[in-house]
């Protein structure tokens, strides 16, 4: 009986009840919610912080699978993140090409030394 009068003054002072209007959750904030959630903030949090029934997250997230598809992404990640083997051809190859750089290098520092003493000879004759 309280509650009915509670209600009805609630109605008559406001026009409307906060309970008997249906909130339409838009899809940019179900992308944030998700967002969030995949982010690592636990669902019942989210739902406290964007004054949304908790239920109605925890519906949505369990229709649509939300804590299967976080978990392969951090089973992905994971992997990812696990040290790349390096077979010995790769090594080897590796290798090699650091050793072609240096020499690359070594050469190249070679002729910048010997050029001017080559272009300030004279062209007398000494390359035939």
């Amino acid at each position: 009986m309280r509650f009915q009068i509670q209600s009805a003054l609630e109605k008559r002072l406001n026009g409307v009840n906060q309970y008997d209007v249906k909130r339409v959750i838009t899809k940019a904030t179900w992308a944030e919610i998700r967002t969030a959630y995949a982010s690592g903030i636990g669902l019942r949090e989210i739902a406290r912080n964007m004054d949304i029934p908790a239920g109605t997250v925890l519906a949505r997230a369990k229709r649509e699978g939300w804590s299967r598809q976080r978990e392969n992404a951090k089973a992905l990640a994971k992997r990812e993140d696990t040290a790349k083997v390096v077979t010995p051809f790769e090594a080897a190859s590796a290798t090699m090409q650091q050793r072609g750089e240096r020499h690359l290098g070594r050469m190249a520092n070679i002729v910048e030394k010997t050029m001017p003493h080559v272009e300030a000879m004279e062209p007398d004759g000494h390359f035939r």
